[in-house]
């Protein structure tokens, strides 16, 4: 699977919860690994933040108000 864009659709603040597992999350060319149990705040005007795929599986839980959940 390829990387997963967090700032798709309209600007709105994101909580990315990793539930389990790891994953690496890039901004640009910074990149920074996020474990079990971290959560992550995307604010509204970030943009191309992206999940990386990893060679280990992750579950994550993602909340952006206002958007709409078919997005993820």
């Amino acid at each position: 699977a390829g990387a997963i864009d967090l700032t798709a659709g309209p600007p709105a603040e994101r909580f990315v919860y990793v539930v389990d597992g790891a994953v690496t999350i890039a901004d640009g060319t910074v990149t920074r690994e996020a474990g079990r149990e971290m959560l992550v705040i995307v604010a509204p005007a970030a943009r191309a933040v992206r999940i990386l795929p990893s060679a280990k599986s992750a579950t994550l839980a993602v909340f952006a108000a206002n958007v709409s959940a078919s997005k993820y």
